[in-house]
């Protein structure tokens, strides 16, 4: 392409200029078709790199995610994302927010508060210590960018009980399974089961632990009727990256003695793989935007199948 459209503007100037040059006319065309040329080989190496991007835009952005995600704790913006793309600033800038609808500075500034305010809530760590582990310069600017995003400082915060999903941003280098959700009145368990405590990380993986545990629990039951899971959340030590979860597995019954009444929740249904609810329900806060009570979820266990690792499962969480 890039030869022959050399050869018709060659061609052209041809025509237009006469048959014989004296020195000064040759010179300018030459000086004309090379500028030219050199002006179609940028266009063109352009092309290629654009060409490159849009085949896998989201994909690199995903490659930058993951790493910022793992970087946060660390000194990082706009100039250190750039270097690890490999692009300008400019152009990396502008791919980046093609793809997750906002700005480097501003997606790493939102993730970091995120990551925050899982802690305030679910933790008991000094909000220095979260402050200083989240690379916050100083306690003040910590708390000042905190309050401006949620409207609340991280003390009074911690004190509402309510987690305002609508402002958490999720991780963009994790891809969630989006499913239905429905708004529900009134919805009243009353369950006869087995009481279950056990340790549990707060961001990182689900423990082995709670797997196994979970897993030999549902599969007890053969499911003629849902299998309920009421779980309590409670932070766990001052110190730690844990919960304590507090969980009871059992049926519907008149006789039972847990009773959960919701004025008003949301049911998120998932159908999958029971690896991919493990993932699916660590993650549940950032695909909900609403404003929620995140201490109490219910699970209601549909269908269960162990030798094609298929579940169908709703979850019900009380809305503030």
């Amino acid at each position: 392409m890039l030869t022959l459209a050399i050869k018709i503007l060659k061609k052209d100037i041809m025509i237009i200029l006469p048959h014989k040059y004296d020195t000064f006319v040759q010179i300018l065309k030459y000086n004309l078709l090379y500028t030219i040329r050199a002006n179609l080989l940028a266009i063109k190496q352009y092309s290629r790199r654009i060409m490159t991007m849009n085949k896998k835009p989201t994909h690199l952005i995903y490659c930058l995610t993951e790493w910022i995600e793992k970087n946060l704790h660390s000194d990082i913006n706009i100039d250190s994302v750039a270097k690890k793309s490999g692009y300008s600033k400019r152009h990396i800038q502008y791919v980046f927010k093609y793809v997750t609808g906002r700005s480097i500075g501003e997606y790493i500034r939102t993730r970091r508060l995120t990551k925050s305010a899982i802690l305030v809530i679910f933790t008991k760590k000094k909000i220095e210590s979260i402050a200083s582990e989240l690379n916050y310069s100083s306690l003040q600017s910590f708390t000042r960018a905190f309050t401006d995003h949620f409207e609340l400082s991280p003390l009074a915060f911690r004190k509402k009980k309510t987690l305002d999903c609508s402002k958490l941003l999720s991780n963009k280098s994790i891809k969630v399974k989006t499913t239905k959700q429905t708004i529900c009145y009134n919805k009243k368990f009353i369950i006869d089961g087995k009481h279950i405590e056990h340790k549990d990380t707060l961001i990182e993986h689900c423990s082995l632990r709670k797997r196994m545990l979970r897993t030999k629990e549902i599969a007890k039951h053969n499911l003629n009727k849902p299998l309920y899971i009421i779980s309590i959340l409670s932070p766990y030590s001052r110190g730690a990256w844990y919960l304590n979860v507090t969980s009871v597995i059992g049926i519907s019954s008149p006789s039972g003695k847990e009773r959960i009444h919701f004025k008003k929740c949301v049911k998120v249904e998932y159908n999958g793989t029971l690896e991919g609810y493990y993932f699916f329900s660590r993650h549940i806060f950032n695909i909900l935007n609403l404003n929620i009570y995140p201490y109490c979820f219910i699970e209601e266990v549909e269908f269960f199948c162990i030798q094609s690792d298929s579940i169908n499962i709703n979850i019900f969480i009380e809305i503030a």
